[in-house]
């Protein structure tokens, strides 16, 4: 029964995509929101670098799930 699997919409997939990208890049902003809040950094460049690293992973999961798509 393996031929009649059916394959995900590919316009689906790209707009959970774009929400996984925002989900991840707000989940690091409140990491980063806590740990500011709770050791007082005294830089304010933490806040932005640890958002950044979020963009950084979601655009990685964006670009892996993308190659997985175009393998299948």
């Amino acid at each position: 029964m393996k031929g009649s699997e059916k394959k995900p919409n590919k316009w689906l997939v790209f707009t959970s995509m774009s929400a996984q990208m925002v989900v991840t890049i707000y989940l690091f902003y409140l990491l980063a929101s806590w740990l500011d809040s709770k050791y007082h950094f005294t830089s304010e460049r933490v806040v932005p670098l640890i958002t950044m690293l979020g963009v950084v992973i979601s655009i990685y999961q964006v670009i892996r799930q993308a190659n997985k798509m175009n393998e299948e």
